[in-house]
Protein backbone atom coordinates (compact mmCIF):
# COMPACT_ATOMS: atom_id res chain seq x y z
CA UNK A 1 0.00 0.00 0.00
CA UNK A 2 1.40 3.36 -1.05
CA UNK A 3 2.12 6.08 1.51
CA UNK A 4 1.63 9.70 0.47
CA UNK A 5 4.08 12.40 1.48
CA UNK A 6 4.15 16.18 1.08
CA UNK A 7 7.07 17.26 -1.09
CA UNK A 8 8.50 20.73 -1.71
CA UNK A 9 6.06 21.59 -4.50
CA UNK A 10 3.10 20.44 -2.43
CA UNK A 11 4.33 22.39 0.58
CA UNK A 12 4.60 25.61 -1.46
CA UNK A 13 1.09 25.02 -2.82
CA UNK A 14 -0.29 24.41 0.69
CA UNK A 15 1.33 27.60 2.02
CA UNK A 16 -0.28 29.51 -0.86
CA UNK A 17 -3.68 28.10 0.11
CA UNK A 18 -3.18 29.13 3.74
CA UNK A 19 -2.01 32.60 2.73
CA UNK A 20 -5.01 33.12 0.44
CA UNK A 21 -7.34 31.87 3.17
CA UNK A 22 -6.06 34.51 5.59
CA UNK A 23 -6.47 37.24 2.97
CA UNK A 24 -10.10 36.18 2.42
CA UNK A 25 -10.68 36.20 6.17
CA UNK A 26 -9.34 39.74 6.51
CA UNK A 27 -11.48 40.95 3.60
CA UNK A 28 -14.60 39.30 5.02
CA UNK A 29 -14.16 41.03 8.37
CA UNK A 30 -13.46 44.42 6.83
CA UNK A 31 -15.92 47.28 7.09
CA UNK A 32 -15.51 50.39 5.00
CA UNK A 33 -11.89 49.80 4.06
CA UNK A 34 -10.50 47.08 1.83
CA UNK A 35 -8.62 45.44 4.72
CA UNK A 36 -9.43 45.15 8.38
CA UNK A 37 -7.51 47.63 10.48
CA UNK A 38 -5.54 45.28 12.72
CA UNK A 39 -4.52 48.19 14.98
CA UNK A 40 -8.13 49.17 15.75
CA UNK A 41 -9.15 48.95 19.40
CA UNK A 42 -12.19 46.68 19.29
CA UNK A 43 -12.24 46.26 23.08
CA UNK A 44 -14.30 48.49 25.31
CA UNK A 45 -12.33 51.12 27.19
CA UNK A 46 -13.09 49.36 30.46
CA UNK A 47 -11.90 45.96 29.25
CA UNK A 48 -8.78 47.41 27.68
CA UNK A 49 -7.96 49.18 30.95
CA UNK A 50 -8.29 45.86 32.79
CA UNK A 51 -5.91 44.20 30.33
CA UNK A 52 -3.42 47.04 30.72
CA UNK A 53 -3.59 46.76 34.52
CA UNK A 54 -3.07 43.00 34.36
CA UNK A 55 -0.01 43.43 32.11
CA UNK A 56 1.48 46.07 34.43
CA UNK A 57 0.94 43.80 37.41
CA UNK A 58 2.58 40.85 35.65
CA UNK A 59 5.77 42.85 35.02
CA UNK A 60 6.06 44.15 38.60
CA UNK A 61 8.13 42.28 41.26
CA UNK A 62 5.87 40.76 43.92
CA UNK A 63 8.36 39.60 46.55
CA UNK A 64 7.46 40.67 50.11
CA UNK A 65 9.39 43.61 51.46
CA UNK A 66 11.09 41.42 54.09
CA UNK A 67 12.03 38.59 51.74
CA UNK A 68 15.66 37.48 51.70
CA UNK A 69 17.38 36.62 48.42
CA UNK A 70 18.44 32.98 48.07
CA UNK A 71 22.17 33.59 47.82
CA UNK A 72 24.82 30.90 48.27
CA UNK A 73 27.24 32.20 50.89
CA UNK A 74 29.72 29.36 51.18
CA UNK A 75 30.64 25.89 49.95
CA UNK A 76 31.91 22.90 51.92
CA UNK A 77 34.69 20.85 50.40
CA UNK A 78 34.72 17.33 51.85
CA UNK A 79 32.91 18.60 54.92
CA UNK A 80 35.10 21.64 55.50
CA UNK A 81 33.29 24.93 55.02
CA UNK A 82 35.12 27.94 53.58
CA UNK A 83 34.20 30.11 55.39
CA UNK A 84 32.23 28.49 58.24
CA UNK A 85 28.68 29.90 58.21
CA UNK A 86 25.16 28.68 58.85
CA UNK A 87 24.53 28.53 55.13
CA UNK A 88 26.75 26.04 53.35
CA UNK A 89 26.62 23.33 50.71
CA UNK A 90 28.57 20.14 51.26
CA UNK A 91 30.17 19.10 47.95
CA UNK A 92 31.90 15.69 48.22
CA UNK A 93 34.95 15.63 45.97
CA UNK A 94 35.92 12.09 44.86
CA UNK A 95 39.27 10.93 46.16
CA UNK A 96 41.76 9.37 43.75
CA UNK A 97 42.76 5.78 44.44
CA UNK A 98 45.30 3.49 42.80
CA UNK A 99 43.36 0.37 43.76
CA UNK A 100 40.21 -0.03 41.67
CA UNK A 101 38.99 -3.16 43.51
CA UNK A 102 39.13 -1.49 46.94
CA UNK A 103 36.68 1.21 45.83
CA UNK A 104 34.04 -1.04 44.24
CA UNK A 105 31.39 -0.08 46.83
CA UNK A 106 32.54 3.46 47.59
CA UNK A 107 30.71 6.55 46.35
CA UNK A 108 33.42 8.90 47.60
CA UNK A 109 36.40 7.46 45.77
CA UNK A 110 37.34 7.10 42.13
CA UNK A 111 40.18 5.12 40.62
CA UNK A 112 42.92 6.90 38.76
CA UNK A 113 43.14 6.50 34.96
CA UNK A 114 46.29 4.42 35.48
CA UNK A 115 44.45 2.03 37.80
CA UNK A 116 41.55 1.69 35.35
CA UNK A 117 43.92 1.05 32.44
CA UNK A 118 45.69 -1.68 34.41
CA UNK A 119 42.39 -3.29 35.38
CA UNK A 120 41.16 -3.36 31.76
CA UNK A 121 44.49 -4.67 30.46
CA UNK A 122 44.43 -7.51 33.00
CA UNK A 123 40.84 -8.42 32.06
CA UNK A 124 41.71 -8.57 28.35
CA UNK A 125 45.05 -10.31 28.76
CA UNK A 126 43.67 -13.64 27.54
CA UNK A 127 41.98 -12.23 24.45
CA UNK A 128 44.17 -12.19 21.37
CA UNK A 129 41.50 -11.09 18.87
CA UNK A 130 38.47 -12.23 16.95
CA UNK A 131 38.61 -13.73 13.46
CA UNK A 132 36.04 -15.22 11.10
CA UNK A 133 36.12 -18.40 9.03
CA UNK A 134 33.67 -19.25 6.22
CA UNK A 135 33.05 -23.00 6.14
CA UNK A 136 32.51 -24.98 2.95
CA UNK A 137 30.82 -28.32 2.13
CA UNK A 138 32.18 -31.08 4.33
CA UNK A 139 33.01 -28.72 7.19
CA UNK A 140 29.48 -28.76 8.65
CA UNK A 141 26.80 -31.44 9.02
CA UNK A 142 23.31 -31.66 7.51
CA UNK A 143 21.94 -29.48 10.33
CA UNK A 144 24.45 -26.76 9.51
CA UNK A 145 26.58 -27.31 12.64
CA UNK A 146 30.36 -27.02 12.12
CA UNK A 147 32.33 -30.29 12.24
CA UNK A 148 35.79 -28.72 12.18
CA UNK A 149 38.04 -28.49 15.23
CA UNK A 150 36.75 -25.46 17.11
CA UNK A 151 38.95 -22.67 18.40
CA UNK A 152 38.19 -19.84 20.83
CA UNK A 153 38.02 -16.37 19.33
CA UNK A 154 36.82 -17.55 15.89
CA UNK A 155 33.37 -16.87 14.41
CA UNK A 156 32.44 -19.77 12.14
CA UNK A 157 30.15 -18.85 9.25
CA UNK A 158 28.00 -21.60 7.74
CA UNK A 159 26.36 -20.70 4.38
CA UNK A 160 22.56 -20.53 4.27
CA UNK A 161 20.85 -21.48 0.97
CA UNK A 162 24.15 -22.10 -0.72
CA UNK A 163 25.71 -18.87 0.52
CA UNK A 164 23.71 -16.63 -1.81
CA UNK A 165 23.65 -12.93 -0.88
CA UNK A 166 26.37 -13.61 1.72
CA UNK A 167 23.92 -14.96 4.30
CA UNK A 168 25.47 -17.20 6.98
CA UNK A 169 24.72 -18.75 10.35
CA UNK A 170 27.23 -17.68 12.97
CA UNK A 171 28.81 -20.04 15.52
CA UNK A 172 31.28 -19.70 18.38
CA UNK A 173 33.19 -22.55 19.98
CA UNK A 174 32.33 -22.31 23.69
CA UNK A 175 33.07 -24.84 26.47
CA UNK A 176 33.92 -27.58 24.00
CA UNK A 177 30.87 -27.18 21.74
CA UNK A 178 29.62 -24.98 18.93
CA UNK A 179 26.94 -22.46 19.93
CA UNK A 180 24.94 -20.49 17.36
CA UNK A 181 24.92 -16.75 17.96
CA UNK A 182 22.70 -15.64 15.08
CA UNK A 183 22.86 -15.01 11.35
CA UNK A 184 24.08 -12.31 9.02
CA UNK A 185 20.65 -12.08 7.38
CA UNK A 186 18.97 -8.67 7.34
CA UNK A 187 15.17 -8.71 7.16
CA UNK A 188 13.86 -5.56 5.46
CA UNK A 189 10.34 -6.86 4.89
CA UNK A 190 8.90 -4.59 7.57
CA UNK A 191 10.61 -1.45 6.31
CA UNK A 192 9.10 1.08 3.93
CA UNK A 193 10.58 1.05 0.46
CA UNK A 194 11.23 4.10 -1.72
CA UNK A 195 8.68 2.83 -4.22
CA UNK A 196 6.01 2.93 -1.48
CA UNK A 197 6.18 6.73 -1.30
CA UNK A 198 3.88 8.76 -3.55
CA UNK A 199 3.87 12.55 -3.45
CA UNK A 200 0.56 14.36 -2.94
CA UNK A 201 -0.71 16.13 -6.06
CA UNK A 202 -2.21 19.63 -5.99
CA UNK A 203 -5.63 18.14 -6.76
CA UNK A 204 -5.33 15.84 -3.74
CA UNK A 205 -4.28 18.77 -1.57
CA UNK A 206 -7.30 20.73 -2.83
CA UNK A 207 -9.57 17.85 -1.90
CA UNK A 208 -8.11 17.53 1.60
CA UNK A 209 -8.23 21.33 2.08
CA UNK A 210 -11.89 21.53 1.03
CA UNK A 211 -12.82 18.68 3.33
CA UNK A 212 -10.94 20.13 6.32
CA UNK A 213 -12.24 23.68 5.82
CA UNK A 214 -15.81 22.58 5.13
CA UNK A 215 -15.89 24.56 1.95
Amino acid sequence: MATNYLGQNGLVYLITLIKNSFVKKVLKTGSDSEYKGLSDNDLTDTLKAQYDAAYTHSTTPHAPAGAEANVLESVKVNGQALPVTAKAVDVPVPLISTDISADATSDLKTASPKAVAGYVSAALAGVSGISAQILTDGEYDEDGVPTVAGQAGVIYLVPIDGGENNVYREFLYINGAFETIGTTAVDLSGYMQKTDLVEFTNLEIDSIWTSAMGE
